[in-house]
């Protein structure tokens, strides 16, 4: 799931942008969670926990969207920052908080799904989240991206791991939760690591040396989370 907050004082914006992100998520199947707020001070005092990307208008009252990143950028580093704001002149200081993309409104929808797919791509490739996995055999700790997929068999999620293969009671709905951006449910039965995809093949994805099925109702969303993961049209 992408966590989202915006920080947008113009009513009128905020529903353009609520808008755009339903689109988004209903054409590319990634769950998108999104905080709005009415000004940047509001976002610093309520920040969500896991944020991963920041929308920010420049001119607001009280903080400015600028100032509002470089206090975002000292607690989360690792944060993907753009700014959406009628201000051209900032240009140039966007780049002092490593500012993924600079907007100016009105944000047409193809440009903003070129930002957030650049967004998502980054999230994807820095993502270093860690498992905690408890069976009859003991506890493991798996990194996300040595996942290859996951699959539901006799009521247990097998894990299959670039490093063996371990298998836990829970679900599946939860997992894809916790893995969130970067994981793409195939199936009903199968959730895949997108960064381990090698091909598509008729209804089939190949991931290295296995073969799964996609749902054929899938395979639209399933074609366009790669093409975001991978940054080329599919």
């Amino acid at each position: 799931m992408l966590k989202i907050a915006i920080a947008e004082d113009e009513t009128s914006a905020q529903t353009a942008l609520k808008e755009y992100l339903d689109r988004w998520q209903a054409e590319n199947g990634q769950p998108v969670q999104a905080v709005f707020f009415e000004s940047g001070s509001q976002l610093l005092e309520n920040i969500p926990q896991g944020l991963q990307l920041a929308l920010l208008d420049i001119q607001m009252p009280g903080l400015s969207g600028m100032e509002t990143a470089h206090r975002l950028r000292g607690t989360l580093p690792e944060l993907e920052i753009v700014f959406i704001t009628s201000l051209t002149g900032y240009a140039l200081e966007s780049y002092e908080v490593a500012a993924l993309d600079y907007l100016v409104k009105p944000v047409s929808y193809p440009r903003f799904c070129r930002s957030l797919e650049r967004a998502c791509r980054r999230i994807c490739q820095q993502a270093e989240h860690i498992l905690t996995i408890k069976n009859n055999d003991g506890v493991f700790r798996l990194r996300a991206k040595d996942l290859v997929y996951v699959e539901v068999f006799s009521h247990r999620l097998v894990l299959h791991t670039t490093a063996g293969v371990v298998s836990y009671s829970g679900t599946l709905a939860a997992l894809e939760k916790d893995l969130g951006n970067g994981f793409f449910r195939c199936h009903s039965s199968f959730l895949i690591n997108l960064e381990q995809v090698t091909r598509l093949d008729g209804a089939d994805v190949v991931l290295g040396s296995e073969r799964l099925p996609v749902s054929k109702y899938r395979r639209k969303m399933l074609l366009a989370a790669l093409a975001a993961c991978w940054g080329e049209a599919l």
